[in-house]
């Protein structure tokens, strides 16, 4: 199972080694150099010799340059997620208490919600799209997406959760909790953990309000 949206699959970017420095050096270089110069100029008011405001300077500027770079890359991802949230028209659901590594919607025909969170040593993807004829009764259940293969039709199982809820569950090239909620059908893969964590999983989630949803990547 997984969270995103068909795409074809390309090669790397870069094919030798060294066309990934020069890049760097093209892009970042420039500003790095200008920030590096006003710190080096701006170190002339410390007792500081040459050589240490240099050394400095030259340290802190990638250090800068790039942090710059990360928080506006963040905050323009968060705000295209949020923009892309207003075409999800289903009941969305999240576990608060477990901690969430990242969230992601897919806008288009068909949006889809994505979300993983970290869980005993590996980490749970979460799918929910709206409902659309699924049946997850056992012993056979059928999605219409929400999985890598985007609709799926297997064998599944009964499972009662900690809390007593029975939910169901299935080898969907990894274990799976499937349900559908509220006309929303959520798949949940297992990766790194096992059953416990799905059951968990099944417990913790709950309906969410996507403005009150902390995107990140």
């Amino acid at each position: 199972m997984t969270d995103a949206p068909p795409m074809p699959i390309a090669g790397p970017v870069f094919t030798e080694w060294y066309w990934a420095p020069i890049f760097f050096a093209i892009v970042y270089g420039p500003p790095i150099s200008v920030v590096a110069g006003l710190l080096y100029l701006l170190g002339r008011f410390t007792p500081w010799r040459r050589r240490v405001r240099a050394a400095a300077a030259l340290v802190a500027a990638p250090v800068l340059v790039l942090g710059v770079v990360a928080v506006v890359a963040t905050l323009k991802y968060r705000s295209a997620q949020a923009a892309d949230a207003r075409s999800v028209t289903f009941v969305a659901f999240a576990a608060p208490g477990f901690h969430q590594t990242r969230s992601s919607v897919y806008a288009g025909l068909f949006p889809k919600l994505g979300l993983e969170y970290a869980r005993g040593g590996g980490h749970l993807l979460v799918t929910e799209v709206a409902a659309d004829e699924d049946d997850v009764t056992p012993p056979s259940c059928h999605l219409h997406d929400g999985t890598q293969f985007h609709s799926w039709e297997g064998p599944c199982r009964i499972a009662r959760t900690p809390r007593g809820r029975l939910v169901t569950l299935a080898d969907i090239a990894q274990p799976s909790l499937i349900e559908v909620r509220s006309g929303t059908v959520i798949v949940a893969g297992a990766y790194g953990t096992g059953e416990a964590e799905l059951l968990d999983l099944a417990d913790a989630l709950e309906p969410v309000d996507l403005d009150d949803v902390h995107w990140e990547r």
